[in-house]
């Protein structure tokens, strides 16, 4: 059983087809996404990214990649005051 107190192996549990272990530098961009946003919202980026490239495999990691920094940059825009 994975150990899901952990936000990074909670992040690479979502993911069905991502390969065990994960390539070099995944885990690191996975912390990044979670110093910058709440651990929900990169789960929530692991959904989205594995009902949009159902197979996984570094499609869907390049597109949660994508979802995680459309969020920040919109976290970026509201907290500064711009759109």
């Amino acid at each position: 059983m994975q150990d899901l107190s952990d936000p990074i192996e909670g992040v690479f549990w979502e993911f069905k087809h991502w390969p065990e272990p994960p390539p070099k530098g995944w885990q690191a961009s996975v912390h990044l996404f979670l110093l910058r946003l709440p651990a929900t919202e990169v789960l929530e980026a692991a959904l989205i990214a594995e009902s949009r490239i159902p197979y996984g495999g570094r499609r869907a990691f390049l597109y949660f990649c994508k979802v995680c920094h459309n969020r920040i940059k919109e976290r970026t825009a509201k907290d500064s005051g711009t759109t």
